[in-house]
């Protein structure tokens, strides 16, 4: 299943969407006053087969790992919504059964780095984790988007959006359901099943395991 990558409306991201005026307009405001000279765009600029092997869901981890495990399993649903989004940036289509895979990226991380299955808690967790990781990916979509919308807005400008923007955060996060279409639920669903099924110890897909 996919869908088309603009965050706001059609088949490709917009060059002048209402985000991107709304994130020029706030900029344009404060270099009024200052000139045009990169101030108003301040913010940092970030450059931007699994297995399906079960474990017995009887074991546990031993206390003194799991801080790791879970450090491991945010890691991983961070790179992997990061990975996401680069597919959604190169094909223009948001491929969402890759939630799928974020999810059982960051379970498996955890059970490989604690040794085993982990109880409940971690495991709700680990579909936060998941489910945050498709967050970021979607965030990293926005902005990409947004770059290329300022720079057609402004000449030149695009590329100072950085990640860590400001601006940029401010406007993904005061749209947020403007921005996010509501299939990313499903998408957010899936990655937070997947990761709390497999940090339990069981298969990828439907099968047990024996």
């Amino acid at each position: 299943m996919s869908e088309p990558l603009s965050p706001f409306r059609g088949d490709r991201p917009e060059s002048e969407s209402w985000a991107a005026r709304v994130f020029a307009a706030n900029a344009a405001s404060e270099s009024a006053s200052s000139g045009l000279d990169g101030s108003a765009w301040a913010g940092s600029d970030i450059s931007s087969g699994v297995d399906a092997e079960t474990y017995p869901v009887a074991r546990e981890v031993g206390t003194s790992l799991l801080p790791v495990a879970l450090l491991a399993g945010a890691a991983a649903a961070v790179i992997g919504g990061l990975v996401w989004a680069g597919v959604v940036v190169t094909t223009h289509y948001d491929i969402g059964f890759l939630a799928w895979f974020v999810g059982a990226a960051t379970g498996l991380a955890i059970v490989r780095v604690a040794g085993g299955p982990v109880g409940t808690p971690a495991r709700a967790l680990a579909g936060i984790f998941a489910a945050g990781g498709i967050l970021v990916g979607k965030y990293v979509i926005f902005v990409h988007t947004l770059r290329r919308a300022v720079d057609a807005l402004f000449p030149g400008q695009g590329n100072s959006v950085g990640y860590l923007n400001s601006h940029a955060m401010s406007v993904f996060l005061h749209n947020f359901g403007s921005i996010v279409k509501p299939v990313y639920a499903l998408w957010v669903g899936l990655a937070f099943f997947a990761a709390f099924r497999t940090a339990g110890g069981r298969a990828i897909y439907g099968r047990r395991g024996r």
